[in-house]
C-alpha cells in the first residue's frame, strides 16, 4: 500500500513549485487555504470529539494525522518556533488527543486518543540561524512532541533569504502610560482576563485594557492604540507549548510596526497543565521577541494549573493560592515601578498533582454529560468524512 504523506507548511503555493518533486503525491496544507484560529472552546474534547467547530478545511486535522505515514512540518523560523500559520494548524489539531490527563516523563500531559506514536520531521527556514536558535528550535518542538504524544524524528534548518527589516522608530511613547492586554481568544470568559483583572486589582498606577479577540481583524487598529505605551503586560494562555497563532500574528505586526525602542514588556501567562515551568518556552519566545524588537523584557508571573486557579481565585487569597497570589502581586508592584522582575513560576501551593488531575478528569466527565454525550464517547477516534 503506497504512504500516506502530509505536509503543514506555511509556503505558498509559488514556493513550493521549488519542491514540487519533494513533495509530488503529498497532501498539503498551506496558506492558500484560509484557516480560521482557535478559539480555546474546547468543542474538539467535549462535544464533537476530534474534530473542531470551524468547518474550514482544518476540522479533521486528527484523523488527518492519524491516516498519515509520514508527516513533515516545515516552518519560518519565528521568535523561537513556528510562523503563525504553522501554529495555527497545530493549535487546530489538538483533538488528536484527549482532554483526559496523566503523567508521563514526570509531567502532567494529556492522554492519548489514538493507540500510536508518530516519528514527525520538522523543517525551519531562516537567515543563517544560529545554534542558540537551532536549540530553541529543538527544545521547543520536543515539547510540543511531548504534549501531541508523538516522537521528533529530525529536526532539519534550511537557509531561506528572508526580507530584514532594519527600520527603527522615532515614534514616541507617553512615559508612564501601561496597557494591559488580554491576548487569550476567548475574550472575557478567558482565565487570562481573570488572572489579568486580579493582578490590576493590586496596581497602583492607571492602566488601559484591551482584549486581542476584539481586534482580530484590526491587528493595525490595535497597534496604533497600543503603541503610544512606554509599557506593555500581555496576558495570555499555553497552546501547544507556545504562543497562540493570533498572538504570534499580533507580534509580527508590532515588529513591522518598529515602536518597541525604550518601552517594556511584562508577561502573565497561564496553562491547564500542573507545572508552571511548562510554560519556558513561552518565555524564552518572548525574550527572543523583545531582543529582535528593541522591547525591555521586564519578567513574567507564569501560573499552572490555571483552571483550578480560576475557579479559587474569587474566592480565597491564600491556601492553595498562596503562590499564585504573590506571582500576581510582585508582578503589580514592577509593572508600577517600572523594574524588571525575575520570572516566577506558581502552581498551587500544598495542593497534590494527583488530585488536581482526578478533579481535572472528572470534570470533563461531567462536561460531556452536559453537552449530552457519554463520557466514553469522548474518546472516540475519528476518521475523516470522505
Amino acid at each position: 500500500m503506497e504512504k500516506r504523506k502530509l505536509l503543514i507548511t506555511d509556503m505558498d503555493s509559488r514556493q513550493l513549485k521549488k519542491h514540487s518533486e519533494q513533495y509530488d503525491g503529498w497532501t498539503v496544507l498551506n496558506p492558500d487555504q484560509e484557516i480560521h484560529p482557535c478559539i480555546g472552546c474546547f468543542t474538539c474534547w467535549k462535544k464533537t470529539p476530534g474534530r473542531c467547530v470551524f468547518r474550514d478545511g482544518f476540522e479533521e486535522m486528527a484523523a488527518l494525522i492519524n491516516e498519515a505515514d509520514e508527516i513533515v512540518y516545515s516552518s519560518r523560523f519565528t521568535y523561537g518556533g513556528f510562523s503563525s500559520f504553522v501554529k495555527n494548524v497545530f493549535d487546530r489539531s489538538i483533538g488528536y488527543v484527549l482532554p483526559y490527563f496523566e503523567v508521563s516523563d514526570h509531567e502532567m500531559h494529556h492522554q492519548r486518543r489514538y493507540d500510536e506514536i508518530k516519528n514527525i520531521t520538522f523543517i525551519f527556514r531562516g537567515n543563517h540561524l544560529n545554534q542558540e536558535e537551532k536549540e530553541m528550535a529543538i527544545n521547543y518542538v520536543y515539547a510540543v512532541c511531548r504534549n501531541m504524544r508523538n516522537n521528533v524524528k529530525e529536526v532539519l534548518f534550511e537557509q531561506e533569504e528572508i526580507p530584514s527589516d532594519k527600520n527603527s522608530s522615532s515614534a514616541q511613547f507617553v512615559k508612564g502610560k501601561t496597557v494591559l492586554l488580554n491576548c487569550s481568544m476567548r475574550g472575557k470568559n478567558a482565565n487570562s482576563e481573570k488572572f489579568l483583572t486580579k493582578m490590576a486589582g493590586n496596581m497602583k498606577n492607571r492602566y488601559d485594557f484591551y482584549r486581542l479577540s476584539e481586534y482580530r481583524n484590526r491587528l493595525d487598529e490595535l497597534i496604533n492604540v497600543i503603541s503610544p505605551a512606554e509599557t506593555l503586560v500581555l496576558a495570555m494562555p499555553l497552546y501547544v507549548d507556545g504562543f497562540p497563532s493570533n498572538v504570534i500574528r499580533f507580534l509580527e505586526k508590532l515588529e513591522e510596526a518598529h515602536c518597541g525602542q525604550g518601552r517594556k514588556i511584562y508577561i502573565l501567562a497561564n496553562l491547564g497543565l500542573y507545572e508552571s515551568h511548562q510554560l519556558k518556552n513561552l518565555l524564552s519566545m518572548v525574550r527572543y521577541f523583545c531582543l529582535k524588537t528593541g522591547y525591555q523584557y521586564q519578567g513574567a508571573a507564569a501560573v499552572g494549573a490555571g483552571e483550578l486557579v480560576s475557579v479559587l481565585i474569587d474566592h480565597m487569597k491564600y491556601g492553595p493560592l498562596k503562590n499564585v497570589t504573590r506571582a500576581l502581586s510582585v508582578l503589580a508592584e514592577h509593572i508600577d515601578s517600572g523594574e524588571p522582575m525575575d520570572d516566577m513560576y506558581a502552581q498551587p501551593f500544598l495542593f497534590p498533582r494527583w488530585l488536581y488531575i482526578q478533579i481535572a478528569n472528572r470534570s470533563w466527565d461531567l462536561q460531556a454529560l452536559s453537552a449530552g454525550i457519554k463520557p466514553r464517547d469522548l474518546r472516540i477516534r475519528p476518521e475523516r468524512v470522505r
